[in-house]
This record gives structure tokens, C-alpha cells and sequence, in this order.
């Protein structure tokens, strides 16, 4: 099981990041949301009960220059200390990366992305 996830000091540290950026507001909200979950997560599972669903994926969307990347990269280090991701590093793609030439390679490489991501964070921009 290990430790009450709110007791992580590299946890402590990426939130402290995120908290030290201006604006921002919805995403602290989620931050907190998701390590409150996992929190409770914690306690019911050293209780025996059922655990609360943790939903992950995330879209960040805003201008350029607004702070996406710097988001996700942030996300992802949360991730990474409250155990979901065993990597935390972020991989930038573009649409034009999922894209193919021939009918199928599309499916094909979008699979081959997902699979060499696991354990990290997918990042999809413009």
C-alpha cells in the first residue's frame, strides 16, 4: 500500500510548483481534488472498502503561451508521486504525428504512440 499519498515530499514539492503559478485557478482546484481523492483512496483502502474512481485524462486548452506544456509537465510529475505513472516524463506529439499515408497506418502508429507512452504523459498539441 505504502504511504498516505499526502505525505510525499516530491508530491508536496510538484503541487507547491503548481501553486506558486499565477492564475491557474481550475487547475489547483483539480490538483487538489485528485490528491484528495487519492487521500481518501488511501484510508479506504487500509479500511478494507471499496476505493473512489480517479479519473486522469485532462485537456488543457488555452492561447498559446498561456501555459499548457508547462502544465502537463507539472501533471505529470503529480502523477508520477501519487503512483499512477511509473515514468512521469512528458512526450510532445502533434496531430500531424497520429497521422498516416496509407489506409490503416493511422491506427497503426496512433498504437504504437500509446504503447511507447505507458507510464508517462501524452501530450498532444497544436
Amino acid at each position: 500500500v505504502g504511504e498516505n499519498p499526502i505525505h510525499n515530499e516530491k508530491l508536496k514539492a510538484a503541487i507547491a510548483e503548481i501553486e506558486a503559478k499565477t492564475g491557474w485557478s481550475k487547475v489547483k482546484e483539480q490538483i487538489r481534488n485528485l490528491v484528495n481523492v487519492c487521500s481518501q483512496n488511501y484510508e479506504r483502502e487500509m479500511l478494507g472498502q471499496e476505493q473512489l474512481p480517479v479519473l486522469l485524462n485532462r485537456l488543457f486548452l488555452g492561447n498559446p503561451g498561456t501555459g499548457k506544456t508547462t502544465c502537463s509537465k507539472l501533471y505529470g510529475k503529480v502523477l508520477k508521486h501519487l503512483g499512477f505513472l511509473s515514468n512521469g516524463e512528458v512526450v510532445e506529439k502533434t496531430a500531424g504525428d497520429l497521422g498516416g499515408s496509407v489506409v490503416g497506418e493511422s491506427k497503426q502508429k496512433t498504437a504504437a504512440l500509446i504503447e511507447n507512452c505507458r507510464g508517462k504523459v501524452l501530450l498532444i498539441d497544436e
